[in-house]
């Protein structure tokens, strides 16, 4: 939310504002919009740990090709709380 970002400039958004709700909400899109798909763009404004933790997610929960291991290297900071909360809720839909 804006506040935050106007409050703490230099923070990651915090766990609690990421949920078992956005994380279904962001399963069902993807696997109602992913048919015919080429390529996957995840992003948010600095795309340093939300955006790879979505991405790393949803390579592991559909199985998409890509190496998550390597992903991880690679984004080593990634947000643990939203990929594990994304496998979580995927394990249980």
């Amino acid at each position: 939310p804006e506040e935050f970002k106007i409050m703490y400039p230099n923070r990651e958004l915090p766990d609690g504002l990421f949920n078992e709700t956005i994380a279904l909400q962001i399963l069902d899109d993807f696997r109602r919009l992913r048919l015919g798909c080429i390529e996957l763009l995840v992003h948010c404004t600095l795309g340093a740990r939300r955006s790879p933790a979505v991405a790393i997610a949803l390579n592991d929960i559909f199985e998409l090709g890509n190496d998550s291991e390597e992903m991880k290297l690679r984004h080593k900071k990634y947000n643990q709380f939203i990929y594990r909360t994304l496998r979580e809720v995927a394990n249980r839909v």
